[in-house]
């Protein structure tokens, strides 16, 4: 007894997803660009020790507006936490009475999020940092497959001329 229909013929199918054709290119290196000029002077040594990181030559030169909002708001993160530490507390009274998270600290909260989702988008964990070479230990390999698919186990040149000249007669 079979279940459902046959599949169709592979030549009478509609949308068929193939996976991405990937290749290996050499990335041009691009120096390391000067910190944003609006950066307050504790970000630029991180801005620094990014750039003679690992990661760093992975990034592309369309990236780094991101990578310059990053830093932007890991300044933002670091102001809000000094005026949280000196003046204000965590835990005001609201209108009613009730205690309220101080709105300062939601939004440093917030941030915080922000900041840790773009940090693994540029690999600036050690999660991230693994991922990517797990992705880029899957495009080797798939390029190893593919060489595998060129060359042959026998000793026969794929690519040998055959004279069909004799056989026409």
């Amino acid at each position: 007894m079979t279940k459902g229909p046959q599949p169709k013929h592979p030549d009478k199918r509609q949308r068929r997803n193939k996976p991405p054709t990937l290749a290996v290119v050499d990335a041009p290196e691009i120096p390391p660009p000067p910190a944003d000029l609006k950066m307050p002077e504790v970000t630029v040594p991180a801005w620094d020790e990014y750039w003679s990181g690992s990661m760093a030559g992975r990034i592309d030169i369309g990236d780094l507006p991101a990578l310059y909002r990053l830093f932007r708001l890991r300044d933002e993160w670091e102001y809000n936490q000094a005026l949280l530490v000196k003046s204000t507390p965590l835990v005001k009274e609201g209108s009613q009475g009730q205690l309220i998270e101080n709105p300062l600290s939601r939004i440093n909260s917030r941030l915080a999020k922000e900041i840790r989702q773009m940090e693994d988008r540029f690999g600036m964990n050690p999660t991230a940092r693994a991922q990517f070479a797990v992705a880029m230990g899957d495009l080797a390999r798939t390029m190893d497959d593919l060489a595998k698919g060129v060359t042959t186990d026998d000793d026969s040149d794929p690519l040998q001329i055959v004279d069909v000249s004799d056989t026409a007669e």
